[in-house]
């Protein structure tokens, strides 16, 4: 896993790997997904939980989260996400907006 930190430009710099996170965990039921159609797994859709910091959990209902949907989190104020290692494909504008979001894990 890669932490990503944002920089004095607003972009996002790829940090040193770390293998554990200090957040906790997003319940399946604080997101609305569906299937992502090119993996078989979990597209994640939005999200409607009250945490700002949290974990997006690796399975729901069985399969793999491997996506994060198109402006799945625009607009949000999350301020620090770490994504599962079985997300291959983040979509257009998934975080566009999130003027507090300052940690994104890979």
């Amino acid at each position: 896993m890669y932490i990503a930190f944002k920089n004095s430009d607003n972009m996002f710099d790829v940090g040193e790997a770390v293998t554990e996170w200090n957040l906790s965990y997003a319940s399946a039921q604080e997101f609305t997904y569906e299937e992502d159609t090119d993996s078989g797994g979990i597209a994640i859709k939005s999200y409607s939980g009250s945490a700002k910091s949290f974990i997006v959990p690796k399975i729901i209902d069985g399969k793999e989260v491997t996506a994060i949907a198109q402006e799945a989190f625009s607009e949000s104020d999350v301020e620090e996400v770490a994504l599962p290692n079985s997300v291959k494909k983040i979509g257009n504008k998934a975080f566009y907006g999130c003027s507090k979001l300052s940690f994104i894990g890979l």
